[in-house]
C-alpha cells in the first residue's frame, strides 16, 4: 500500500518525488514512468532564458551536468526574411533528454519504477485507489493519493477535462516540429539566434534557427494544425526560402499538441492531484516550458504537501489546493493562453511589443513571489493590449481572469458546494470569448477521443 502514486517520469514527476523523498520513504512513495527514466535517445532541442536555466540548475546542484548552446544575440525576422528587431537577453538551447536525463539524478532511485505504464485505475473507497501497471505482467498498485504528471500523455485530464466541462477547438491544436538543414551556406549570422514569423510557414506559430557547426542548421517550429494544409517539410523549406538558405532538410520530427486554456480544477477529484502538462497549464510560448514547470510544480506540490499533513478531509484538500492554485498560479498560465490567441489574430502588427513583454513576463515569473504574479502579469498585458495596434475585443479574455480572481476573494475557504457551477460558468464564458477572436475555421469544436 502506498500513500502516493506519481504517474509520469518527466519534468513534473521528477520534481515531485524530489520534494515528496524528503517527507516519505521509497515504502511510501512510488514514481511509475513507462519508459526508461534514464536512457540516451536523439537530440530534441528547446530554447530556455539563459540567467532564469542558471538559477534553476544552481537550485538542484546541477549546474555542472548540463552545457547548453548560448546566445546573446537574437535577431526576429518577418515574412520576408527581414531582420526587424534586435534584441541581447542571452538565451539557452538545450537537448531535452539530456536535460530530462540529468534532472532525474536528484531522485533517489528507490522511489522509481520505470518501463511501467499505468493503464487504468478504479476507485475503492473515498481514501483508497487501485492503479493497473503494466511492467512484464500486470501489477495493481493500492494506494491513497495519485499525482498526475502524466504530461501529455494525459492519463486524467480528459477525465477532468469532462468534469469541467472543458470544451475543445481547433484553435487549441498545433503541429510542433525539429529539422536539420545541411548546408554549407547560411546567410544569417551564425552567433545569433533566429526567430522567424512567417505567416505562410508557421500560422499561429513561429520557428527558431539557429547553427551549432559550421554545416548543420537547426530548425524548430510550430502551427496551427488547421491553418494551413503545409507539412511540417513544407513549412521548414518555406522558412529557408524566406531567410535565402541553400541546403537539404535531413532529418524531421514532429509532434501534435493541445494547447489551451488551463484547468481551473487541478484536483478534480478527491486524492487526484494533476501538475505540469497534465493541467494544461505548461506553456511552449517563447521558450520552453521545462523551467515554467519545475516550477510551477513545485509550489503546488509544496503547498499539496502541507495539505496533507494537516488533519483536513480529501473533499477540503482539493478545495484548498484547487482555491491555492487559481488564485496564484491559473493567471500566469491564462496570460500564456492570451499570447496564444495573440498569435493566431494580430501577429505583423504587435511583433515587437509580443517579444519584448514575453521576455518581461519570463523574468517577473522568477522574481516575484507567486501571490503577486498573477495581478503583476496581467497589468503588464494590459499595456501590450492597450495599444491602439491591437484588437479591443481580447481585452474579454483579461476582464475574465479578473472575474475569477475577484469572485475567489469573495470566496470562503468552506464554500466547496458552489465551485462546480462557478468552474462550468468560466469554462463556458471562455470558450464563447476566445472562439469570437480567433479565426471563424478555428472556432468549431473538436471530439477528444
Amino acid at each position: 500500500m502506498k500513500e502516493i502514486a506519481i504517474i509520469g517520469g518527466n519534468i513534473s514527476g521528477i520534481t515531485t518525488t524530489f520534494l515528496l523523498q524528503d517527507e516519505y520513504d521509497p515504502s511510501e512513495v512510488i514514481l511509475l514512468e513507462k519508459k526508461p527514466i534514464r536512457s540516451t535517445t536523439p537530440p530534441m532541442y528547446a530554447v530556455m532564458a539563459a540567467s532564469i536555466l542558471e538559477k534553476m540548475l544552481n537550485q538542484f546542484g546541477i549546474d555542472s551536468a548540463i552545457e547548453p548552446f548560448i546566445y546573446d544575440l537574437t535577431q526576429i525576422h518577418d515574412v520576408e526574411g527581414k531582420v526587424v528587431l534586435e534584441f541581447q537577453t542571452p538565451l539557452s538551447i538545450v537537448d531535452l533528454p539530456s536535460f530530462r536525463e540529468k534532472f532525474s539524478c536528484i531522485i533517489d532511485t528507490n522511489y522509481i519504477v520505470d518501463r511501467a505504464e499505468v493503464i487504468s485505475y478504479r476507485e475503492v473507497n473515498e481514501q483508497k485507489r487501485k492503479l493497473s501497471v503494466r511492467n512484464q505482467h500486470i501489477d495493481i498498485i493500492e494506494t491513497n493519493n495519485i499525482i498526475d504528471a502524466s504530461g501529455f500523455d494525459w492519463f486524467y485530464t480528459k477525465e477532468a477535462m469532462r468534469i469541467e466541462e472543458y470544451i475543445p477547438f481547433k484553435h487549441n491544436f498545433f503541429t510542433f516540429y525539429q529539422a536539420i538543414i545541411e548546408t554549407s551556406r547560411i546567410p544569417i549570422e551564425r552567433e545569433a539566434l533566429h526567430i522567424s514569423f512567417n505567416e505562410y510557414a508557421t500560422p499561429g506559430g513561429f520557428s527558431i534557427l539557429f547553427s551549432t557547426n559550421s554545416d548543420r542548421l537547426w530548425v524548430l517550429g510550430f502551427y496551427n494544425k488547421f491553418l494551413t494544409h503545409k507539412t511540417p517539410i513544407e513549412s521548414v523549406n518555406t522558412v529557408k526560402n524566406a531567410l535565402g538558405i541553400v541546403g537539404r532538410v535531413s532529418q524531421i520530427r514532429s509532434k501534435e499538441i493541445f494547447l489551451g486554456r488551463p484547468l481551473l480544477q487541478i484536483s478534480p477529484q478527491n486524492n487526484i492531484f494533476l501538475v505540469g502538462a497534465s493541467n494544461l497549464s505548461v506553456y511552449p510560448v517563447l521558450v520552453s516550458g521545462a523551467i515554467y514547470n519545475i516550477f510551477t510544480t513545485q509550489e503546488v506540490v509544496k503547498f499539496l504537501l502541507k495539505l496533507l499533513d494537516s488533519q483536513r478531509t480529501p473533499k477540503e484538500i482539493s478545495f484548498e489546493l484547487n482555491s491555492y492554485y487559481t488564485k496564484t498560479l491559473f493567471p500566469i498560465s491564462e496570460i500564456f493562453d492570451a499570447f496564444r490567441v495573440l498569435l493566431l489574430t494580430v501577429r505583423r502588427e504587435i511583433l515587437e511589443d509580443f517579444i519584448t513583454l514575453s521576455l518581461e513576463i519570463l523574468e517577473t515569473i522568477f522574481r516575484s513571489p507567486p501571490t503577486d504574479i498573477g495581478i503583476e502579469l496581467i497589468q503588464m498585458l494590459i499595456r501590450l493590449i492597450s495599444s491602439p495596434k491591437v484588437s479591443k475585443k481580447i481585452l474579454t479574455i483579461l476582464r475574465s481572469v479578473y472575474e475569477l480572481l475577484e469572485a475567489f476573494k469573495s470566496k470562503s475557504d468552506e464554500d466547496t458546494d458552489s465551485w462546480m457551477p462557478f468552474v462550468r460558468l468560466f469554462s463556458t464564458k471562455y470558450s464563447k470569448q476566445v472562439t469570437q477572436l480567433v479565426p471563424i475555421s478555428l472556432a468549431k469544436e473538436f471530439h477528444l477521443d
